[in-house]
């Protein structure tokens, strides 16, 4: 069965959680830089929403 977009179950999570997850799973160098990445897009983000 393929799943449609509106499947998702309360199980998947969010994409934010999903990206998380994935980041986690890399480890190492990869992930670090990554989640240090995705810390300043959240930062940025906030602070343009913010204006």
């Amino acid at each position: 069965m393929v799943a449609k977009e509106g499947d998702r179950t309360a199980q998947e999570g969010s994409a934010s959680e999903l990206i998380d997850q994935k980041i986690a799973e890399l480890g190492g160098w990869r992930g670090d830089t990554l989640a240090r990445i995705r810390s300043i897009i959240r930062e940025l983000t906030r602070m343009w929403w913010k204006k």
